[in-house]
């Protein structure tokens, strides 16, 4: 006879977070995802693009440095010199991380600007996007005993920003061309939606349409995009423009009689109705409607709806005139 051992564990648990005064946490460290952006301390997602999105050529993340020497040594008695500030990039698609900065907090006397160029990173693809961390660490263990429970893996403050590509969040993704067609389509069209197919219930959307947009314009759509004034309302303009031809192309042609396929038009034009609690059948019914006026009504609904959608009125009305001074 054989008795089976029997063990039981017990631990004990210690945040490594020790301390995150909330306004030094807030004051430390800037960020800037765009070239001529004003950094500013808000963390977390700060970008989101569409795949195939190129994070590494069309973005120069820069991070600012600030001087806090005294306020954090008044804080917790730790004296600056013997805390480090620390910078890394991580690669979200390979998994990848490289260290960029690592200084001494009392070497930092006035704010310090890092550009962080992402093409000079020949072994990252940054396909998905990237993350930034940065944060104030002890730089050794104390072995006084005054701070028994300090290690050199604590942090003091840590702020992360993040840039991501974002698949199933996009309705459609933009690609770009350069638009041969005729000289007067090079020179006078921006975007169109190029369909494939009509099929937008049985394939993945990628086989119905694809967004086309003229490359000669390339730079001058990201000047748009580091705009906050009119350049953002544009961008959302042009998007709700889009989304509604997709979403009334996708009414007149859906097969109501299945469910659509994973990954399809079908599928996430109806997602994003009835997470408005919006029919798609109705809605479908009305695009196919043997009435006259039931196809221009639905137009209108699509219409408002999307402007609704990418908040057309509220942008403008954010928006600051005047030679854009912000008063």
């Amino acid at each position: 006879m054989t008795m089976a051992k029997r063990s039981v564990v017990f631990g004990v648990k210690r945040e490594d977070l020790l301390y995150n005064f909330s306004k030094l946490s807030e004051r430390f460290v800037t960020f800037a995802a765009f070239k001529g952006e004003e950094p500013s301390p808000e963390e977390g997602i700060r970008v989101v693009e569409p795949q195939g999105y190129s994070f590494k050529f069309d973005l120069l993340p820069v991070v600012v440095l600030h001087p806090i020497a005294e306020e954090i040594e008044d804080e917790i008695g730790i004296p600056a010199d013997e805390l480090n500030f620390h910078v890394s990039i991580e690669d979200v698609g390979l998994k990848i991380r490289r260290v960029v900065l690592e200084r001494s907090l009392g070497d930092n006397a006035e704010p310090t600007k890092i550009e962080l160029p992402l093409a000079d990173y020949e072994d990252l693809s940054f396909g998905q996007g990237f993350e930034i961390r940065c944060f104030v660490s002890r730089k050794k263990s104390d072995v006084s005993r005054v701070h028994a429970a300090w290690h050199k893996s604590h942090i003091l403050l840590e702020r992360t920003f993040v840039a991501k590509a974002s698949v199933d969040e996009a309705l459609f993704d933009i690609n770009w061309y350069d638009f041969d067609h005729s000289p007067e389509d090079r020179e006078g069209v921006l975007y169109y939606v190029r369909w494939k197919s009509g099929e937008v219930s049985s394939v993945p959307d990628i086989e119905t349409f694809e967004v086309a947009f003229n490359n000669r314009y390339r730079d001058q759509f990201k000047r748009l995009e580091n705009n906050r004034q009119f350049g953002h309302f544009s961008i959302r303009l042009i998007a709700q423009d889009i989304v509604s031809e997709l979403i009334t192309t996708c009414l007149k042609n859906a097969a109501l009689d299945q469910e659509p396929a994973e990954g399809s038009l079908h599928e996430k034009v109806k997602a994003l109705l009835e997470d408005k609690e919006i029919e798609f059948d109705e809605w479908a019914r009305q695009a196919r409607s043997n009435d006259p006026s039931a196809l221009p009504r639905l137009q209108d609904d699509v219409g408002r709806f999307t402007q609704r959608l990418y908040r057309v009125g509220s942008e403008i009305g954010a928006m600051k005139f005047g030679g854009f001074r912000g008063q």
